[in-house]
C-alpha cells in the first residue's frame, strides 16, 4: 500500500505531535501544520521533504488553510486524510468565562474546524486524483456528556459533533468519510495550556460541582499532567481508522469516554421513557 498523505493541524504538542510521530513511524507522509513551524525543526532534520512538510497554519485564518492545501497539492499531488486537532479548553463556571474567551474558543474549536472541513471536502472531491478522503476531527467526551465547569468547552465540542454527523451524510457519495474522535483525559499539555480563570464569586463554596472539576484538572491535583491515558496509543488507534473500509462516525478513546457514552445513552433512554406519553400526544386532532 502506498503511503498516505495526512494533513494534521495543531501539530506542536499533545495529540497533534503524537499523530505526526505515529504517521511518520508507520511510513506515511505527514503535512504537519501549526502556528510556529520552528517547533518541529527536530523532525525536519530527521525526515526529508519527501516524508514531511511543515507549514504555518492558524485555523482561524482561511488564507492559511488554503495555502496548506495548495502546498500539499504542489508537493504530493493529493491529500488522503485531514485530522483537525487544533483547539483549546477552559475549565471554569459558565458565568466565569469572559465573552472574549468564549468567542475565541468558538473561533478555534468550531469555526476553525468547519473552515478546515469545507476545504478538505472540496479538495477530496475535486482535486484528489481519485475522489475520496477521510476527515477526522478531535472532539471530546465533554461534547457528549459534559460536566460542570465545562460549559463553554463542551458547547464547542457538541457543536462540532453535530456538524460532523450531518457532514458525513452529505459527502458519503464521493467516498469521503467523516469521524469524530471523542477522547477522555490523556496525558497531554492541553490542560496546562488552558486559560486560567478565577472562580466566579457566586461559586466559591468548595462543595459545588464546578469546584470539584476545577480541582480535578488543576496543577495541584495533577502536577505536570502526571496522569491520563497514553497519547501515543491514541495516535496509533486514530491512524488505524484510515485502514478501515468503513469508518465509524464517532470513535471514543479512553475508559472514561466509554463510560460517558454509556451514561449519555442511558440518560437519553430514561428521558425518552419518561416523556414518551406526552411527546407522542402532540398529533393534530382534526375533530377538536
Amino acid at each position: 500500500m502506498a503511503p498516505r498523505v495526512i494533513l494534521i493541524t495543531g501539530s506542536s504538542t499533545g495529540f497533534g505531535r503524537a499523530l505526526v510521530d505515529a504517521a511518520l513511524a508507520r511510513g506515511d507522509i505527514a503535512i504537519a501544520t501549526l502556528r510556529k513551524p520552528s517547533v518541529l525543526d527536530d523532525l525536519k532534520l530527521q525526515y526529508g521533504p519527501e516524508r514531511l512538510l511543515v507549514l504555518p497554519l492558524d485555523v482561524t485564518e482561511n488564507d492559511d488553510i488554503g495555502n496548506a492545501f495548495k502546498q500539499a497539492r504542489l508537493v504530493y499531488g493529493r491529500v488522503d486524510a485531514v485530522i483537525s486537532n487544533a483547539g483549546f479548553s477552559v475549565f471554569a463556571e459558565a458565568e466565569a468565562v469572559p465573552e472574549e474567551v468564549t468567542r475565541s474558543m468558538f473561533e478555534t474549536n468550531v469555526f476553525g474546524s468547519i473552515a478546515l472541513a469545507r476545504r478538505s471536502v472540496a479538495f477530496f472531491r475535486d482535486e484528489n486524483p481519485t475522489p475520496g478522503g477521510h476527515f477526522i476531527v478531535i472532539s471530546s467526551v465533554a461534547g457528549v456528556m459534559p460536566n460542570a465547569a465545562m460549559g463553554v468547552y463542551a458547547a464547542t465540542k457538541a457543536a462540532i459533533e453535530a456538524y460532523a454527523s450531518s457532514l458525513a451524510q452529505e459527502v458519503a457519495s464521493w467516498s469521503i468519510k467523516v469521524t469524530t474522535v471523542t477522547p477522555s483525559l490523556f496525558k497531554t499539555p492541553g490542560i496546562a495550556h488552558a486559560p486560567k480563570l478565577p472562580v466566579h464569586p457566586a461559586y466559591v463554596e468548595k462543595a459545588l460541582p464546578s469546584n470539584f472539576i476545577r480541582h480535578y484538572f488543576s496543577a495541584e491535583s495533577n502536577p505536570e499532567q502526571q496522569w491520563g491515558d497514553d497519547p501515543a496509543k491514541a495516535a496509533l488507534a486514530i491512524l488505524g481508522l484510515l485502514d478501515k473500509e468503513t469508518a465509524p462516525l464517532r470513535f471514543p478513546l479512553g475508559a472514561e469516554a466509554i463510560g460517558g457514552f454509556k451514561a449519555k445513552a442511558e440518560q437519553l433512554r430514561q428521558e425518552a421513557d419518561e416523556h414518551e406519553a406526552i411527546a407522542t400526544s402532540m398529533v393534530w386532532d382534526d375533530e377538536a
